[in-house]
């Protein structure tokens, strides 16, 4: 049976066929929303989705107006092994690919630099003694903490460290801005502001995979059936024991239960009031854990009239010629693998992203990604035929790309952001993961885990059977 025709119940229809289910008011169609809300009206519950945009999906938003399906938002599936979503391709039948399958090539007028390893060992070679130190760092920190010690160190740290080197050539303190630039891109935040003990480099290393057919495939699954309301703001929520009332720029809405999945960013900006105020602790949880801050990942797709650049990489990178400019798309992608259509994606992120969001044009940042890529592949680079771009910052339902580990957050803050209060107003979204935030899977795994808690406090039944297709 396909997943659209299975019902994604966390329990026999029979035990909840004459039991009188509270209404769920779900705050949010992204991918945590729409997961909580799907398990949560298949098992029986009525469930309205109050969505600001005109669209499902959030911070995933697959666009086709460059002629193949692109994703302007959440793109990889990030670690294969045991990852929902890839158990969910598989169960539905979606392919994926891997991807990036070889490392970054770093161009400069049409000559490849360098690949990222060899720039890598270069850079370990030429600053050894600053790059032990840097280790050592990191191992004392991790040493602390394995024997019950507190503190932590900003991220920028380590590569304070490395650069200490006063001998490095020029194309290796190049590099050292790029992997700078990358690194912020990765982690979601500025590296003043990430957390070394949070930080794992590791799972850099690990294999992803994109949908050629666009992340909203997934998003498309989960809304079979369900009522979504879309351009609704959110503006204020009454809670109480009696239930909830959301006021939104259209009309009111009642239920027994809200569900928030709107990003951190949103809650940081006290745009939704809360009647009565959320309690202290909570709100300490969503001012400490890392999000925006003036940062954003912010990315172009641009279509080109056919293709220019090499067929020997997936992944491209220029190294930025200045610190202030790491990451002025530094970073680009193929967007086809099957290396057919003239598509690139190009990442912007750091100080130059964030600057660029607020003040440029979308023309003026199409021209910018297009001076980089002269400097990449020489001056007969051939002007865009047509392009869209993010700008997650001034998003007014994002204020930014995902949330980071900051040196002031600790699990335990993302944990009481997930708590319910008083079993009236629930909470999920990828900020709400103890471990795998940022993630499209760890908004997923939250969705469900709050379905689960509205399931149980209110059904009296335990959940016996799970039919979510990640799970089969």
């Amino acid at each position: 049976m396909s997943s659209h025709r299975r019902l994604w119940q966390i329990h026999p229809p029979e035990k909840t066929r004459n039991a009188r289910l509270p209404r769920v008011l779900v705050i949010g169609a992204g991918m945590a929303g729409l997961v909580a809300a799907r398990i949560l009206h298949d098992s029986g519950f009525p469930v309205i989705v109050l969505e600001a945009r005109n669209r499902p999906g959030g911070r995933i938003w697959t666009d086709t107006s460059t002629g193949i399906p692109c994703d302007l938002g959440a793109t990889w599936i990030h670690g294969l092994k045991n990852n929902p979503l890839k158990l969910w391709c598989d169960r539905i039948g979606v392919r994926y690919a891997i991807w990036p399958r070889r490392d970054p090539l770093f161009y400069e007028h049409k000559r490849i630099v360098g690949a990222f390893n060899q720039l890598l060992i270069e850079l370990g070679q030429k600053a050894f003694r600053e790059s032990i130190k840097a280790l050592g760092i990191i191992a004392r920190l991790h040493g602390r903490h394995l024997i019950g010690l507190n503190g932590d160190t900003p991220l920028s740290t380590i590569f304070a460290q490395i650069q200490r080197g006063n001998n490095l050539p020029e194309h290796l303190r190049r590099f050292i801005y790029w992997c700078k630039g990358i690194v912020e891109a990765i982690e979601g935040g500025p590296l003043q502001n990430i957390s070394l003990r949070e930080w794992n480099p590791l799972e850099y290393c690990q294999k992803s995979a994109i949908i050629p057919q666009g992340m909203s495939i997934l998003i498309d699954d989960a809304l079979n059936d369900l009522q979504i309301e879309y351009n609704q703001v959110v503006k204020r929520i009454f809670y109480g024991s009696g239930g909830v009332r959301v006021e939104t720029n259209k009309e009111t809405w009642e239920g027994e239960v809200a569900l928030i999945t709107v990003p951190l960013g949103v809650l940081q900006r006290h745009t939704i009031t809360f009647d009565p105020p959320l309690p202290m602790e909570k709100i300490k949880a969503i001012e400490t854990i890392g999000y925006g801050n003036g940062f954003v990942l912010d990315k172009i797709v641009i279509r080109f009239q056919k293709r220019f650049w090499t067929q020997n990489g997936d992944r491209m990178g220029w190294l930025p010629d200045c610190e202030a400019n790491r990451g002025k798309f530094s970073f680009w992608i193929d967007h086809d693998p099957a290396g057919i259509e003239p598509i690139l994606g190009g990442y912007a992120s750091s100080d130059w992203a964030a600057r660029a969001d607020v003040e440029k044009s979308d023309d003026e940042m199409c021209h910018a990604s297009w001076e980089t890529l002269n400097e990449m592949f020489g001056p007969g680079v051939p002007k865009p035929e047509n392009y869209v771009i993010s700008r997650w910052l001034q998003d007014p339902y994002a204020r930014g790309a995902y949330s980071y580990g900051s040196l002031k957050s600790t699990k335990h803050h993302r944990v009481i952001l997930a708590e319910p209060v008083i079993n009236r107003l629930y909470f999920a979204g990828e900020a709400c993961h103890p471990t795998h935030y940022g993630t499209v899977h760890g908004a997923l795994e939250t969705g469900e885990k709050a379905a689960q808690k509205i399931h149980n406090d209110f059904c009296g039944c335990n959940t016996v059977i799970a039919t979510m297709p990640w799970h089969m």
